[in-house]
């Protein structure tokens, strides 16, 4: 209650009842300032004399936050607090804690004789940068045949099968850098013995 309501109206039947006092009033309005639990009460308080709770700056400044805050003072000992914090006459519910996230399905995959990281991160929709990271692999390029790849959570599944239509002029190698994978790669899905004799019309499983 503001400082001006407390002295200007009669406030007696209230404080004879037993209910205390909260008080707001800002002994130094406009200047910012932390928490001084010596911040100077009023001399005048009514009908009570006193308070119960002493509001004394609506420009409080605490580390960790950027902004105003109400700062106060509490006078009272513990069982003024439990008596104030109850509600009908109960302790005040504890906060329900948060629930526990569940932690998401990791991905795994194991490496193919053939396979490339950037091959892999095409096909679940990430990165080479994203599966090295997570994976602590330093050279990208050196990854063996039965290594364990875990895939970011967020990742898709793999995709579609893709496929291709060699046209005249094609070789596997270069069908391999357009798309980003190995021609050894390509050999191992298609299951080609000679990466040197492929054919105009042949369709070929890029990933």
């Amino acid at each position: 209650m503001s400082n001006y309501l407390v002295n200007h109206l009669n406030w007696s039947a209230v404080s004879s009842a037993g209910y205390r006092l909260w008080n707001a009033y800002y002994y130094n309005y406009g200047t910012p300032m932390g928490y001084n639990p010596d911040a100077p009460l009023p001399e005048h308080l009514g009908a009570w004399g006193t308070a119960l709770l002493y509001q004394y700056t609506s420009e409080g400044r605490l580390d960790g936050y950027n902004g105003n805050l109400d700062l106060d003072v509490f006078y009272g000992d513990p069982g003024d607090w439990d008596a104030y914090t109850r509600v009908d006459g109960r302790p005040a519910p504890e906060p329900e804690p948060e629930p526990t996230p569940k932690p998401e399905p990791v991905i795994t995959y194991t490496v193919r004789r053939g396979d490339t990281l950037s091959g892999i991160a095409s096909r679940y929709h990430t990165t080479v940068a994203a599966l090295a990271q997570f994976n602590g692999i330093s050279n990208p390029n050196r990854i063996y045949a039965g290594q364990v790849i875990r895939i970011p959570a967020g990742s898709e599944g793999p995709a579609q099968p893709v496929y291709y239509v060699v046209k005249w002029g094609d070789t596997l190698s270069g069908i391999a850098v357009r798309f980003g994978t190995t021609y050894q790669r390509l050999m191992q899905l298609n299951g080609i013995q000679n990466p040197n004799r492929i054919y105009a019309g042949q369709r070929l499983r890029i990933r």
